[in-house]
């Protein structure tokens, strides 16, 4: 066996190498503006996330609102889904817009 640990030791894992990984890995142990840049990319990846729930939630009552108004379908989103209207004229109309040419 050819593999030796820092201590002489030949076995694979060493205690040295866990403690010298935990105690790497202990960020109270870091420089502060290392600390610093982990914590503040976690407040702000929060933030981000608060914001972009309430501007979904915020689109998704715009488009509700759309869709319905007072609980009635509304035309703005889908307007092939609404039943057209068919104009009728009174007599006086139809007389004028016949001699004007538009009917």
């Amino acid at each position: 066996m050819d593999y030796r640990n820092a201590d002489g030791r030949f076995l694979p894992l060493s205690t040295d190498h866990l403690v010298d990984l935990v105690n790497r890995s202990d960020t109270r142990k870091w420089p502060l503006p290392e600390r610093v840049k982990i914590w503040a990319k976690k407040n702000q990846d929060e933030k981000d996330e608060v914001k972009r729930d309430a501007r979904n939630d915020t689109m998704a009552q715009i488009t509700d609102d759309y869709n319905y108004i007072a609980g009635i379908k509304t035309f703005f989103m889908d307007p092939k889904s609404m039943p057209e209207r068919v104009t009728t004229y009174t007599p006086a109309q139809r007389e004028t817009l016949k001699r004007w040419g538009q009917i």
